[in-house]
């Protein structure tokens, strides 16, 4: 029996209140840290097609009503720091061409689709774990008539350069000859590709061709096209199904001007249930690099190892 001034309920031990702890529906409740209300530190990221920016919040949030099954709502918001707006770095208009580009892919999946429904399906690796062997295989082709303006700009990371199979740029001054640019090239490629997943386990491999002819240049050119063509073949293992990953993978160019390869392996950590945020360490062997970027741990020529360490947000 509850002492007076105090109250009870059902429970497996018997335990009571004091009057004054009784939350009336209409009363104001004052904020406890934690239970009734807490703050957090938010980030957001806003990347467009034309402009990005970023932003740092501090949100406090409440709970609505007196029940503790009631919902939080957000309650105050303050902006801790709003970075500048950026544009894009488009290419300008003046450097825009309008050369018809003619490029296309098909494949075939005869076990079934090469992932899940509503998840990213072009992965390598077996992340979701296969039940049965699947077998992806395919082929593309791309043609384009391209310009040195755009190819030469490289500040902009999904503006993709052309090279020569020693890893010089296609359009820099003296690629083909002493002091002779070339100004436009007509730009083929056929790829090759197939895949398996099971259980953990991904090997994937493809083969490319590729042509570049019809040159407009400054100067007399000692070469009418040229050809190279190179391939990639890796393979990746789950030890720990949708956590941890090894793998190794390699890729080699043949062409005139020279050839290059490469070699590497590491890991991949899924520190996060999400297939598309993981930590990643590895260790490459690059010799001769054919290619090179703003956004690739070598340049074009390059012969040495490179280690990363990095984290991977794929979107």
């Amino acid at each position: 029996m509850a002492d007076k001034g105090k109250t009870m309920h059902d429970d497996i031990y018997d335990h009571d209140h004091p009057d004054n702890f009784i939350i009336q529906e209409d009363e104001i409740v004052t904020d406890i840290e934690g239970l009734e209300m807490f703050s957090l530190k938010s980030v957001g990221i806003d990347i467009g097609s034309s402009t990005s920016h970023l932003i740092f919040s501090l949100i406090t949030l409440r709970r609505e009503g007196a029940s503790l099954s009631g919902k939080f709502r957000v309650t105050a918001r303050e902006v801790l720091y709003r970075s500048p707006i950026m544009l894009t770095p488009y290419i300008s208009a003046t450097k825009i061409d309008t050369n018809l580009l003619v490029s296309g892919s098909v494949w075939w999946e005869p076990n079934g689709p090469w992932g899940p429904d509503g998840k990213s399906r072009n992965m390598y690796d077996d992340y979701f774990h296969s039940t049965k062997p699947l077998l992806r295989f395919g082929t593309s082709f791309t043609r384009s008539r391209e310009d040195r303006f755009s190819n030469l700009d490289q500040s902009n990371p999904e503006n993709t350069s052309i090279h020569n199979s020693d890893g010089v740029l296609t359009f820099s001054t003296g690629a083909f000859a002493p002091g002779v640019t070339v100004d436009k090239a007509t730009y083929r490629m056929l790829a090759i590709d197939g895949g398996m997943k099971w259980r953990g386990l991904g090997i994937n491999g493809q083969y490319y061709f590729r042509s570049l002819n019809d040159f407009e240049a400054d100067g007399p050119l000692p070469l009418t096209s040229t050809f190279d063509h190179g391939g990639e073949l890796s393979a990746s293992y789950f030890i720990s199904p949708g956590k941890f990953m090894i793998y190794g993978r390699g890729s080699g160019i043949a062409g005139q001007f020279g050839s290059s390869y490469e070699g590497a392996g590491g890991f991949k950590w899924y520190f996060v249930p999400n297939q598309r945020v993981w930590f990643q360490g590895e260790l490459m062997r690059v010799v001769r690099a054919a290619y090179g970027s703003n956004i690739t741990p070598y340049t074009g020529g390059m012969t040495g190892w490179v280690p990363i360490l990095q984290t991977i947000f794929s979107f």
